[in-house]
């Protein structure tokens, strides 16, 4: 004890001096640790959009694979991903009679069900454009996800 007291008669501004130490530490951990947070929240965000852009893709593929028109599988869609807002622009319904070599026929409706043939493979490809959370990583706003989807059309 009679050690620290005899420390502290020598150098009196030592204990400011560590004080300061502090906050300069503090200031230069916070903007390291506030980056690191938003770069969780934005990749978090993306993550979500990404999996429910697949999970849609894949409910359109299989609504067109059970035969139902083209309209319903657009509902199905943006019902499965109401909150990515998805436009008609960004869906494409395509069939391919190759076991999926090419996807060269466009999948139209006839009367009541789809024109894809029984047993060919439809692909159902989406596009979003992501909206950035915090605008904080400029190079994540209207980054386009992708998702595509193909199953065999049941007779």
């Amino acid at each position: 004890m009679q050690f620290l007291e005899r420390r502290r008669s020598l150098f009196p501004g030592l204990r400011s001096r560590r004080r300061g130490a502090s906050i300069v530490e503090f200031a230069l951990v916070v903007p390291l640790l506030i980056t690191l947070l938003l770069g969780i929240l934005e990749f978090a965000l993306l993550s979500r959009n990404n999996l429910m852009l697949a999970n849609a893709a894949r409910e359109g593929a299989r609504t067109l694979a059970l035969g139902r028109t083209t309209t319903a599988a657009k509902t199905r869609i943006k019902s499965v991903a109401t909150s990515l807002n998805i436009q008609d622009s960004a869906i494409s319904f395509l069939y391919s009679s190759n076991d999926g070599v090419t996807y060269a026929n466009s999948v139209g409706d006839s009367g009541t069900n789809n024109n894809a043939p029984i047993g060919s493979l439809i692909k159902v490809s989406l596009n979003y454009p992501h909206q950035s959370l915090t605008k904080f990583f400029p190079f994540l706003n209207n980054y386009i996800l992708k998702a595509n989807a193909a199953m065999r059309r049941e007779g």
